[in-house]
């Protein structure tokens, strides 16, 4: 049993709201651990399995999912075909490119606020993409959720002081509808 399932098992007794934030963290740590650092396509597929195997129940396994794809967002904004070879190869998974697409939207969400203006609307518009499968991912889990960050969530959680609500996997549509 790791640590983070033992912290789990504390705050399930204790604070039990925060759970989910805790998971978050723990799937955007995993895409720092030093298996994943190894170069090569495998690396984003070793996550996400250790996403899914380190939660012992679903919502910490999508909270996990959801932050290896704000940390994987965050990292390659320059380097968009890591992300575009993670929705390739999970292409028939639902539940993970759903998690990865709320992961991409709250980084995204935290980092206009961090840095208006940056040129996320160009990066995630202008992209040269394979085939249309993929053409089709990239729209569906990153470029829309992206441009919903940037001009529906960021401006609403930012007026309202609630942008700690992105570190957890949540819907943002209802969220951000106050």
């Amino acid at each position: 049993r790791s640590a983070v399932n033992a912290l789990d098992e504390q705050l399930q007794r204790i604070a039990p709201e925060v759970r989910s934030y805790l998971w978050h963290g723990a799937g955007r740590a995993t895409y720092f651990s030093p298996l994943n650092f190894i170069p090569g396509r495998k690396a984003p597929i070793r996550a996400v399995k250790m996403c899914l195997e380190e939660a012992p129940h679903e919502m910490g396994q999508l909270n996990m999912l959801a932050g290896l794809g704000w940390a994987i967002n965050l990292v390659n904004m320059k380097h968009l075909e890591i992300a575009q070879s993670f929705l390739f190869y999970h292409r028939n998974e639902p539940h993970i490119l759903d998690a990865f697409a709320n992961g991409v939207a709250s980084s995204i969400v935290l980092r206009e606020d961090i840095t208006p203006n940056f040129a996320i609307k160009f990066i995630y518009t202008e992209s040269q993409l394979a085939n249309d499968e993929l053409a089709i991912l990239w729209q569906t889990f990153v470029q829309t959720p992206s441009q919903q960050a940037i001009e529906i969530y960021q401006p609403k959680l930012a007026k309202e002081q609630q942008l700690e609500k992105v570190f957890c996997i949540q819907n943002l549509q209802e969220l951000t509808n106050f």
